[in-house]
């Protein structure tokens, strides 16, 4: 201790810090390093939950995108342009195309190749096709009908069988880095081309629904291997189930293209809902998928299941009325 002796006599001694001990530093120290802490643990967790509500967010936009145009696409099935014909008037004879619509089931295709050919086995997480055809409108592109990857189709007037007929082919393949996409082919001017969609998607489901009866609502929906045992068994007078066709469900399970902190995560996705997946999960491969089954880096992933039903506007064909694998009277 030091003695002020400037004070005087009758002062009591003041006495003087001259610096702090080891016991006030190390605790000084402690809770420095508690409040960083805790300052850092509040920034993982704000950065986490941004990075959650960003993925979350992209996750819904690349819904919504994926089934906007899918739905815009099948409304396009069977349309035929009857405004163009060689006489510059409606020619109602015009015929749209053989088959509208047709699909595969757990198959994967060639985006070189020409035309809808379907590789069975050879999808991602059993992953469906879907082919829509249309006929183009006008005799220049002024972009009233577009196929899958935005490209205008023209009408080729009365010869329907042009190549410039529209198609939009919709598939899952892996892009780079192994990222399962949504793919759209489609024929362009010169060749066949397969064009990146929505990265992310990983199983793309579809079922059709069937107007067996004619009557002009859907009586049963069914895998487009079905409708392949239905046209090998009894086909319809037309040629094809594929023509009874009156809507289309979309199932599409999507996920994130960045790990997610989350507290609970589900261990199987249901496409098509619980009870599908229970009645038809074992031979409708892809439309329940357990999280196990999925490569082990992608576990931490947000992923999100969409369920759409689209009504085919263009119904070109009347399909014959069966009633229990013969004709109705």
């Amino acid at each position: 201790m030091k003695r002020d002796w400037s004070k005087g006599a009758g002062d009591a001694p003041v006495s003087l810090q001259c610096g702090a001990g080891l016991i006030e530093l190390m605790l000084a120290n402690a809770l420095s390093l508690a409040v960083l802490l805790m300052a850092l643990a509040l920034l993982q967790r704000f950065n986490a939950d941004f990075i959650r509500h960003e993925q979350t967010m992209l996750l819904e936009e690349n819904s919504r995108y994926a089934i906007d145009l899918l739905t815009r696409a099948i409304r396009q099935a069977g349309y035929v342009d009857y405004g163009v014909a060689t006489s510059g008037g409606p020619n109602p004879t015009i015929a749209g195309p053989a088959i509208s619509i047709r699909g595969a089931d757990n198959s994967g295709l060639q985006g070189s190749w020409s035309g809808f050919d379907p590789l069975p086995g050879r999808s991602v997480n059993g992953s469906d096709i879907l082919a829509v055809h249309f006929v183009g409108a006008g005799l220049v592109a002024d972009g009233s009908m577009i196929n899958c990857a935005g490209f205008a189709v023209v009408s080729s007037g009365a010869n329907t069988n042009a190549p410039d007929q529209g198609w939009s082919i919709f598939h899952v393949a892996e892009g780079v880095g192994g990222e399962p996409e949504l793919r759209c082919k489609y024929q362009g001017s010169t060749k066949w081309d397969s064009q990146a969609i929505v990265r992310g998607v990983e199983s793309f489901q579809v079922l059709y629904g069937l107007d067996i009866d004619g009557d002009g609502s859907v009586n049963q929906y069914v895998s487009a291997s079905a409708i392949h045992a239905l046209d090998a068994a009894d086909p319809l007078a037309d040629g094809s189930y594929w023509h009874a066709v009156r809507v289309i469900k979309i199932g599409l399970m999507l996920r994130t293209s960045r790990a997610v902190q989350a507290s609970v995560w589900p261990d199987q996705f249901d496409l098509f809902g619980p009870h599908y997946s229970q009645a038809n999960g074992k031979h409708d491969i892809g439309s329940s998928i357990s999280l196990a089954s999925l490569p082990a880096d992608s576990h931490q992933r947000l992923r999100l299941v969409i369920e759409a039903t689209i009504f085919v506007r263009n119904t070109l064909f009347a399909p014959v009325a069966r009633c229990a694998g013969v004709v109705c009277a």
